[in-house]
């Protein structure tokens, strides 16, 4: 009987060592999920400040088209 007792705590002992062995990983695999989450983020970042730019630009370019009609239609006016 004491033989066995010695046998099972053994067996815990690698059991426990195992999870701590698949906790190692699953800590190394989140820390690697989570610089990838981060490198996601800085990139959604500049994409974000990007379109923004191109929004501006964009609205800059419609005030300059309308602009431009108006000094068309004058034109058209005086011919």
């Amino acid at each position: 009987m004491m033989m066995a007792a010695h046998q099972s705590s053994g067996y815990i002992q690698s059991e426990d060592f195992f999870i701590l062995k698949l906790t190692s990983k699953a800590v190394e695999f989140t820390s690697k999920v989570l610089k990838l989450t981060s490198k996601a983020v800085e990139f959604t970042s500049k994409v974000l400040k990007l379109t923004s730019k191109a929004v501006e630009f964009t609205s800059k370019l419609l005030k300059l088209t309308s602009k431009a009609a108006e000094f068309t239609s004058k034109l058209q006016i005086h011919e």
